[in-house]
């Protein structure tokens, strides 16, 4: 995949996480990369949303753990929030950059738990995954983007709209 095809599914997914922020669905709650579906226009679709009361019943994977805004995983919170969407959105956006699975766990020493436990637990230098590995053909102020949407503080987060008119600019007068 090359830089502009990459901006083209990341940009994909947070117009969908757009349209649920501002729907009286309010947040995703629990986006992973499984919830974002390729058509046959190339083109990516979130599912998976919507009963968050329903997110109580079973208990997450670690997979979706992997994706889990700090917070709510401190504060156990079953609906999620709309920064931990933009928390999972940068995930999903370093898997796509870099290639690999969330956290490139195939090539870590850790297992997935320890992941898990070094992001709850926080603190001056929070655990994420590494960017070093992105792709040389990716806008550099793509990743910069991406730091910023896993902020530690939630509130330092940048909302959906931002989020979308950010990568707006990124695309240098191309057609998406």
């Amino acid at each position: 995949m090359d830089g502009f095809f990459i901006y083209c599914l990341m940009k994909d997914i947070a117009s969908g996480l757009q349209y649920i922020h501002q729907s009286p669905i309010r947040q995703h709650g629990s986006l992973t990369s499984e919830c974002c579906y390729i058509n046959d226009r190339w083109q990516v679709k979130i599912g998976q949303y919507g009963l968050s009361f329903m997110q109580g019943i079973e208990k997450p994977s670690e997979d979706a753990m992997l994706h889990t805004a700090p917070e709510v995983l401190r504060e156990a919170l079953l609906s999620g929030t709309q920064p931990g969407d933009i928390y999972s959105f940068a995930i999903v956006c370093s898997e796509l950059v870099g290639h690999c699975s969330a956290w490139n766990l195939e090539n870590r020493k850790e297992e997935p738990d320890e992941i898990i436990f070094m992001v709850k637990r926080g603190g001056r230098n929070p655990f994420r995954p590494s960017l070093d590995d992105a792709d040389e053909d990716v806008n550099p102020a793509m990743l910069h983007l991406i730091r910023d949407c896993w902020d530690e503080d939630p509130k330092q987060r940048p909302a959906i709209g931002m989020v979308n008119k950010l990568m707006k600019n990124m695309n240098s007068g191309r057609s998406g």
